[in-house]
């Protein structure tokens, strides 16, 4: 059927109305409201007929009524048609005698007048024709149904539908709420599905003849008593407590309490308030709670129920207060946009119709009950009362295991697992071997068992050891007992096709196969039967549903007490520890060994709980500390456990033992790997030369979903090329059958290989607009890349030949490897791992060749500065790099020593190791290297506060930087061009460069340059006078700082902060800061943050009123400046300088004297006295 909305002024028609329309419509003078209201709707069902009094005739001289659509309490609705321009419309005729009838009707044009929105139908024009004397009203013609008939019609709907009639009825009675209109009447009749262009519907709210209106200017019909409050009016079914009380103050709230009935209804296919008596209805509205609608429908979500729940509060200020807020509430549970579709019309799985459970039952209208017994009730109500929409319940098979202990969590899983059980016939909880699947099953039964005519039966299978037995074990399961010259087969079925059960079958992958053929029967053969199965695999069937169940959450961090009881692994530990250790509870002291246990338990239900039984023995603590050896530590003593579930290494050799040698053999060889993989790193690293079972890539990719589907291997990311993992606990499982199986020397051969051949490739692209991908999947693969170096440490020779790498776990393929990863740690900020073992491996590689070990001392120098000054030595790398002839890695070794220099003031040297430098880049042509050259110079020259000399450099690698797209070297220019015209005065420009700068490496994610540019940021914020943006930038650099371990940035934010407070006055606050900076000055490499902290130190004595400390300062910090060739900062300097004078001044010769003390003393001695000052 065609379902269109033709509304008067929609779309493009608005552009194209005649001047026959314009003139009608202002013709019709007072009358013509505003669009809105009530319309005239044909669908299903509705069968037109004619009505010769007023068929065939215009009405008011301008509608020309076709036929009749609909008819009404008030009246009858018409199709018709403008004479003037052929448009169809809708039109509600009623007898003019009926006083009371027309005045609402007077109401309903003014309610809907009042309100604009696209979910209330539109008001074209009311009146009363002088001939016939008919008072009438003119709508916008819709095309649809009613939700009353799609009820009728479909039974219960499905969720998401429910949900979006919700919100845009919402959005309807928000509008009206606005305009000061409260319906009263809001129930499925009054809410039609119109059909949009394109197949989509809309929700127009219809039928405002009782509404309640606050007072306006366009007449007094407020007072009409049919419309006033105080009357009972509406469908008792849908009102409110204070309506059917008929109390004199009615709100906006009584809506929001209607709706919360309709979406009651809706979902579940019956009003939450439905009794055999009126009267009942109407007590149980205002004295009785409805049972919440998820345990009427267990497929609801919790946050759905709590909506419905609220909306349907009796006392009114404990409901949404508002239509917005119930709306904002709906849509915080859509995954999309609300938009309805005709599509989406259809029954929610496994609703009974109401034509189909009650096909004689009309709607009865039962009228003027009393309800003088109410509190403040009043007399004269129409109710409408429907049958009950599904069938009770008769009787009820109740065969479900009663757990000793109690269940914890899996809350969104029972959930889920409820909503699969609705939607199909058949769900499989599947998981790895001690997830809770069993104990998850019972609860799901045990919750849905009165939802089902004949109950819930558990079936456990673990003890079926042959596939000729499960049919025999079912059958005693469910009741059924073989007949005589029967198959019992056919004697289950016949006996279970009338019932409706729930049917858990538990532990099914031993006998899968076998299994999947009886339920395949079993579904097609009896249609009232619903089955929950567990498995470690699914059954592969054609309808099945799948509830992956992965282990419990486990806490990311053990330090927060509040996160760690969050955990639902750490509260199954706590509470299966109290029936361990009397008493034991989860204490901030006792935390973070719990939070350690779940964690290398990977959060496997059985594993923790089989941890928590040891505390009959052991502290949590020694437990934590002993966990490692998982597999000795958990046995169970419980005795009546099964023989699989009484150790962790018994779960685990139950579902090794069901897999082929093929299996087995994948399943040791991916755990070297860790992290996980890609399945293109499996193929390389689970194939070698001399396997016995000769593996080939292609086999081992169909292994590994193989292993997915036996819950041996987790799926992590099933989107492009894929990514899998191993649990802890069974990879450890898995890394001793390695081991014993000889192969694990050629594994790891093959692992080492793989990643670094990605490193090598990487490094590179590192320095490219790839940057941004290479380090993604750098960082995915880190725990693989770490683990192959540990192989050096930890590894031996390959065994069996094949084609591992020259020198594989020698230092040389190490050190190749350390090196190809030196630039992705410094980017990561991972500069203390990289670092130490670079330094490492460059000591014990010394017979790799010179090019080898001039790349890794070259890493050293200049990406991973990590290695303090004295341990690399410049010459030491430069001269490794020129013996290795590579003019990249030499230009990289002077870049470094230029560096060094510049760190120890040393401007010459530095400068001549970068012309030197510059001449090996342009050689090789590589602008990446050329562009670093410049920024250095530029470094250079500003340091020596050549600000001229230092900006052409600078300008010129920033263009070359762009060239090559990385976005570090690029940030960092742009980040050094800023600092250079900070120094000039130029706050606003090096704002701008420096802010350029920031958004790059946040996208980069280089946390230390981050910090970095933050600080500087932070400085020009300063000097422009915006305290606080600068303050927000230290503040940020040294939460950077903690989170990378970085104690010379977090010195430097530190300082910082303390000149921020101080050119604000705020003493207090810098002498804080200063002792904090200055108590890490041990790991400050660069002086210049020293002399900055002196400096602040001799500012604050003077405020602080101790002249003759703040000259000792003074005299120290100019020592310092001119022992390292330090170049201040221009406008920092002639602050200090004005204080300086001022001293001299007042302390006179006394002043010259305690200054050359402070100039005499050594760097330590000086920072000592800091430190005494500021503690004392």
């Amino acid at each position: 059927m065609s379902w269109r909305s033709a509304s008067w002024r929609s779309g493009a028609e608005r552009g194209v109305r005649s001047q026959a329309e314009a003139a009608e419509e202002s013709r019709a003078g007072e009358l013509l409201v505003r669009p809105v209201l009530r319309l005239a709707c044909r669908g299903p069902g509705r069968s037109p007929t004619i009505h010769r009094d007023v068929i065939d005739t215009r009405l008011g001289g301008r509608y020309h009524l076709v036929r009749q659509i609909g008819q009404g309490g008030m009246g009858r609705v018409y199709e018709g048609r403008h004479v003037a321009t052929g448009r169809r419309i809708a039109v509600k005729v009623i007898t003019a005698a009926d006083a009371a009838a027309f005045g609402r009707l007077e109401v309903e044009a003014r309610a809907a007048g009042a309100i604009e929105s696209q979910h209330i139908a539109q008001v074209l024009d009311v009146g009363i024709d002088e001939a016939t004397g008919a008072a009438y009203i003119v709508m916008e013609l819709l095309e649809g149904e009613d939700l009353s008939l799609v009820l009728c019609r479909l039974g219960c709907l499905p969720l998401q539908l429910c949900l979006r009639i919700a919100v845009q009825t919402c959005r309807g009675l928000a509008r009206a709420h606005a305009a000061g209109v409260v319906h009263r009447d809001i129930k499925p009749a009054n809410l039609f599905l119109a059909e949009r262009d394109g197949g989509e519907l809309a929700v127009k709210i219809l039928d405002f003849g009782i509404a309640k209106l606050r007072p306006s200017p366009f007449a007094q019909q407020d007072a009409v008593t049919l419309t006033r409050t105080g009357s009972m009016l509406g469908t008792p079914l849908y009102m409110s407590p204070e309506q059917v009380r008929g109390q004199q103050t009615l709100d906006l709230r009584t809506d929001l309490w209607s709706l919360g009935v309709v979406l009651y209804e809706a979902l579940t296919g019956k009003p939450p308030h439905q009794r055999d008596a009126v009267g009942e209805v109407v007590v149980a509205i205002c004295t009785a709670k409805p049972p919440p609608v998820d345990k009427v429908a267990p497929w609801v979500p919790p946050g759905v129920a709590a909506v419905v729940a609220r909306a349907l509060e009796i006392d009114p200020k404990d409901r949404f207060q508002r239509a917005e807020e119930m709306l904002a509430a709906l849509l915080a549970l859509l995954p999309d946009d609300p938009s309805i579709r005709r599509s989406m019309l259809v029954p929610a799985e496994g609703s009974v119709p109401m034509s189909q459970a009650h096909p004689a039952a009309p709607t009865v209208f039962v009228a003027s009950h009393a309800t003088g017994d109410l509190p403040g009730g009043t007399e004269g109500a129409t109710v409408e009362v429907r049958p009950p929409p599904f069938p009770t319940r008769t009787s009820q098979r109740d065969d479900l295991p009663s757990p000793l202990t109690s269940f914890i969590g899996r809350e969104a899983e029972i959930v889920e697992a409820k909503r699969l059980l609705q939607a199909g016939r058949l769900v499989s909880l599947v998981g790895p071997g001690g997830t809770g699947k069993t104990r998850l099953s019972i609860q799901v039964a045990s919750e849905l068992r009165s939802s089902f005519e004949d109950g819930a039966v558990f079936v456990d299978l673990s003890s079926v050891l042959e596939a000729d037995a499960i049919l025999g074990a079912i059958a005693a399961g469910v009741g059924v007992r073989e007949e005589p010259g029967q198959a019992l087969s056919a004697t289950m079925l016949r006996q279970l096709r009338p019932r409706r059960l729930l049917l858990v079958l538990d532990n099914c992958e031993h006998l899968v196969g076998a299994c999947a053929e009886l339920v395949e029967e079993m579904l097609l053969g009896c249609p009232g039967l619903r089955l929950l199965v567990t498995s470690r695999e699914s059954l592969a069937l054609e309808g099945e549903m799948i509830l992956a169940l992965a282990p419990l959450p486990i806490p990311e961090a053990d330090h927060d007490l509040g996160d760690v009881a969050r955990s639902e692994a750490v509260q199954l530990f706590v509470e299966r520890g109290r029936s361990a250790q009397a008493g034991f509870r989860l204490t901030a002291e006792v935390a973070p060994a719990v939070a350690h246990i779940c964690r290398t338990l990977d959060g496997i239900p059985l594993a923790i709980e089989l941890a928590a039984a040891r505390l009959r023995g052991l502290t949590a603590e020694q437990i934590a500390a002993r966990i490692e050896d998982r597999f000795g530590l958990l046995d169970s003593i419980r005795r009546t456990a099964s023989r699989r579930q009484r150790t962790l290494r018994a779960l685990i050799d139950w579902s090794h033992e069901l897999l082929t040698d093929r299996e087995r053999a994948a399943l040791r060889r991916l755990s070297v790997f860790q992290g996980g993989w890609v399945p293109s790193a499996a193929e390389a690293v689970c194939t070698f030369e001399g396997d016995p079972l000769e593996l080939q890539p292609a086999q081992v990719t169909d292994l590994v979903a193989q292993l997915v589907g036996k819950s041996l291997v987790v799926a992590v990311d099933r989107s492009g090329s894929g990514r899998y993992r191993l649990l802890d606990t069974i990879r450890q499982y898995a890394l001793e059958k390695l081991e014993e199986s000889g192969e694990a020397p050629a594994v790891r051969a093959r692992h080492f290989a793989c990643y670094l051949r990605l490193a090598e490739e990487a490094e590179s692209k590192l320095r490219t607009a790839e940057q941004l991908e290479l380090l993604r999947r750098l960082d995915v693969e880190h725990d693989n890349l770490r683990a192959a170096l540990d192989g050096f440490v930890e590894g031996g020779a390959p065994a069996g030949g094949g084609d591992a790498p020259r020198g594989w776990l020698e230092p040389e393929a190490a050190l190749r490897l350390a090196t190809a990863l030196g630039r992705y740690w410094f980017l990561r900020g991972h500069h203390a791992e990289g670092s130490a073992r670079l330094e490492r491996l460059v000591r014990q590689a010394t017979a790799a060749p010179a090019a080898i070990r001039g790349r890794a001392l070259s890493m050293l120098l200049v990406l991973l500065p990590g290695s303090r000054p004295g341990k690399v030595t410049p010459e030491e790398a430069l001269a490794a790099c020129r013996a290795g002839g590579e003019g990249f890695w030499i230009s990289l070794a002077l870049l470094g020593m230029a560096e060094q220099a510049l760190l120890k003031g040393d401007h010459a040297t530095a400068l001549s190791a970068l012309e030197e430098g510059a001449v090996h880049a342009r050689a090789t042509g590589d602008a990446w290297i050329i562009a670093r050259l410049l920024g250095e110079r530029g470094r250079v020259h500003r340091s020596r506060l050549e600000f001229e000399q230092a900006v052409t450099p600078l300008r010129e690698g920033l263009a070359l930087a762009r060239q090559t797209g990385d976005r570090w070297l690029i940030g960092i220019l742009l980040h050094a061009l800023g600092l250079t015209w900070c120094f000039q005065g130029e706050y606003e420009a090096a704002a701008a460069l420096l802010e350029e700068s920031l958004s790059l490496q946040r996208v980069l994610g280089s946390r230390v340059s981050i910090a970095e540019t933050l600080s500087t940021l932070g400085g020009a914020f300063q000097y422009l006078g915006r305290h606080g943006q600068a303050a927000t930038c230290f503040e940020e650099t040294l939460s950077l700082a903690r989170a990378l371990g970085n104690e010379e940035l977090a010195a430097r934010a530190w300082l910082n902060l303390a000149d921020n407070a101080l050119v604000q006055g705020d003493l207090a606050s810098a002498r804080v800061s200063l002792r904090e900076g200055f108590a890490r000055w041990q790991e400050i490499v660069r002086k210049e943050l020293l002399a900055w902290g002196l400096l602040g130190l001799a500012e604050l004595a003077w405020r602080e009123g101790r002249p003759a400390d703040a000259m000792r300062f003074f005299g120290a910090e100019l020592a310092l400046e001119q022992a390292y060739a330090i170049g201040l900062h221009p406008a920092s300097r002639a602050r200090f300088e004005r204080i300086l004078d001022g001293l001299r001044t007042s302390l006179s010769e006394e002043g010259e004297r305690v200054l050359e003390l402070g100039r005499a003393l050594r760097l330590e001695e000086s920072l000592r006295e800091a430190i005494a000052y500021l503690t004392a």
